[in-house]
């Protein structure tokens, strides 16, 4: 379908925003997904079994695995736009998974 809507390089440039805005909306998400859990012990967008003892949390996507590379994708394109043309907007997701790593 992309390729009869997406005609020209406008286009592609819009459709590649929106790829953007709901990678970052979904990976919010799942983030309020996981502290819903851990806090309330909610069930909403987690996969309780999925790991044994570890939850599996999916966000709006139908599995934990397909959120991971899908908020990979979108953290690589943000990375990708940032190194071709700083803008602090485009890491602001970045400092607390990249700090979260390194301790």
């Amino acid at each position: 379908m992309l390729r009869f809507y997406v005609t020209d390089r406008r286009r592609f440039k819009k459709a590649f925003q929106i790829f953007l805005v709901l990678g970052v909306l979904q990976a919010a998400y799942a983030v309020i997904c996981f502290f819903s859990y851990t806090l309330f012990h909610t069930e909403f967008g987690m996969a309780i079994g999925q790991y044994g003892q570890i939850p599996g949390t999916y966000g709006v996507q139908r599995e934990a695995n397909i959120l991971g590379a899908y908020s990979c994708a979108c953290f690589i394109a943000l990375l990708t736009m940032y190194l071709k043309a700083p803008r602090f907007r485009l890491l602001l997701g970045t400092r607390h998974r990249l700090g979260g790593a390194c301790r």
